[in-house]
């Protein structure tokens, strides 16, 4: 039962609810403010990005039911305690099973219905014999892919006349007061002009996607399996929260320190100034992937003299994701602060800055109330671009082995134990493509979205577009 079960809470997990929350609010403030959601929807009016957003809203669901952690009970009896299961899953785990259940002796191809390695025994004359196992998750059963696609397309389309007829009543009930023949049509064209048709579209085939590949893990390992066995799907599935965390929890490390100290560097200036331009200057001079690498390093030494204060592997190896993006954290945030900083000199020489010094206003309401909101395009801008930078930088350090622990499901990880599979003859490349996929999935949308949001709030991009 569900609500047998034991809550389990990471580090990450408090920290990337911490950020949707963040982001809900900071939702509802736009759609309070008139200017704001008239620039986003003219972005989310573009097919392009609109499809950008949703496929990353995508990712980011499946990030945030990955992060509720617990453990399930193993027995129970009236007189004693639940006894609880060592493994720690997730609320993900639970909505895509049976996929990464079912754990195979090593590798096989995608689709593939037999070992990829042979195995021996002796016949009754003592002759070695060369077969290839059957693998365990068709073993019983070995329906084809037109019965498994004919299955899905009728749950399909059951949901789809359900979410119809919920979607009809909505519409009929919020276009009330229109004739009945015409609200459908109204209110199609209403979501048609702000974009949502759109994105309802573009939600429903990711959701038919993921749903497909779901129904067919239950007897084909969609992207074979791995040295171990496990199910590559399901560990390309499983690096989206990596990634997704990597992305977001260093934004949350590095934005407050590179707008506090960029606004007062711009607003204050003399000593101050000379103080924070020596720091982002030092910081910047030392190459990052060494400043970096030599952090991470520092970390492991550190978590290995103190193992004992983690009850769980589960909970070391997330402890040092959540320092991993504190290291991200405190050495990227040099270049937005130099922005900022840059933006702020031109900003306090405006009149209203002067009116209100002369008036009385404190500094505090003065960068509060003025400078901060006249800077927030360039935080939102940078934050945006630099999301897909960060999703490679873990990729980049587990690649050289200072990234994320390797008992962590990341596309990094996955990339660093291809390199020596693709050696193999025949060669392995489906733990690369598959990680391949996904990433570059997720640095294409943000990468191109960042574009859209760019070219909606950076006042240069209008001016440019004004005079061509």
């Amino acid at each position: 039962m569900l609500y047998l079960v034991k809550p389990i809470f990471l580090a990450t997990d408090a920290f990337i609810w911490l950020f949707a929350v963040m982001l809900t609010i900071t939702v509802y403030k736009i759609k309070r403010q008139p200017n704001l959601c008239k620039k986003w929807s003219v972005l989310l009016q573009s097919k392009l990005y609109n499809t950008c957003l949703v496929t990353l809203v995508f990712f980011c669901i499946v990030a945030l039911t990955d992060s509720i952690h617990f453990r399930e009970p193993i027995s129970e009896t009236h007189n004693t305690k639940i006894v609880y299961s060592n493994e720690v899953k997730s609320l993900f785990d639970s909505v895509v099973t049976p996929l990464g259940i079912v754990k195979e002796q090593s590798y096989s191809k995608p689709f593939a219905t037999h070992n990829l390695n042979k195995s021996y025994e002796k016949d009754s004359a003592g002759n070695y014999i060369s077969f290839y196992n059957h693998l365990k998750i068709n073993e019983k059963n070995e329906p084809s892919i037109g019965e498994l696609g004919y299955e899905f397309t009728i749950k399909w389309f059951k949901w789809a006349f359900i979410s119809l007829a919920v979607l009809s009543l909505y519409i009929l009930f919020k276009e009330r007061n229109q004739v009945w023949h015409r609200r459908i049509p109204n209110y199609l064209t209403t979501l048609k002009k702000s974009g949502v048709l759109h994105s309802i579209i573009t939600a429903i085939i990711l959701f038919t996607i993921f749903a497909c590949l779901i129904n067919i893990s239950s007897c084909y390992h969609v992207f074979g399996t791995s040295k171990i066995g496990e199910d590559v799907l399901y560990q390309t599935m499983k690096s989206i929260r990596t990634g997704i965390i990597i992305g977001t929890i260093t934004t949350i490390f590095s934005l407050p320190i590179a707008i506090i100290m960029g606004i007062c560097s711009g607003y204050f200036g003399k000593t101050i100034d000379d103080i924070i331009q020596y720091i982002y200057t030092t910081i910047s001079a030392i190459p990052g992937i060494l400043l970096i690498s030599a952090a991470v390093l520092s970390l492991q030494v550190w978590l290995g003299r103190h193992a004992n204060w983690f009850s769980s592997m589960e909970e070391s190896a997330d402890m040092r994701l959540l320092m991993i993006c504190f290291i991200l954290g405190i050495t990227g945030w040099t270049s937005l602060c130099r922005l900022l900083r840059g933006e702020t000199l031109k900003i306090r020489e405006m009149d209203y800055i002067t009116a209100a010094k002369t008036l009385g206003v404190s500094n505090s309401s003065i960068l509060y109330k003025h400078i901060l909101p006249n800077v927030m395009h360039i935080v939102l801008i940078i934050t945006v671009i630099d999301f897909s930078s960060l999703v490679l930088a873990e990729a980049v350090l587990s690649y050289i082995g200072v990234g994320v622990d390797p008992s962590t499901m990341s596309w990094g990880n996955m990339i660093n134990s291809a390199r020596l599979e693709m050696a193999r003859e025949p060669a392995i490349w489906w733990s690369l493509a598959a990680a391949f996929v996904f990433m570059f999935s997720l640095v294409l949308a943000a990468n191109i979205f960042a574009d859209g949001v760019r070219a909606a709030f950076d006042p240069r991009e209008k001016n440019n577009a004004g005079a061509s």
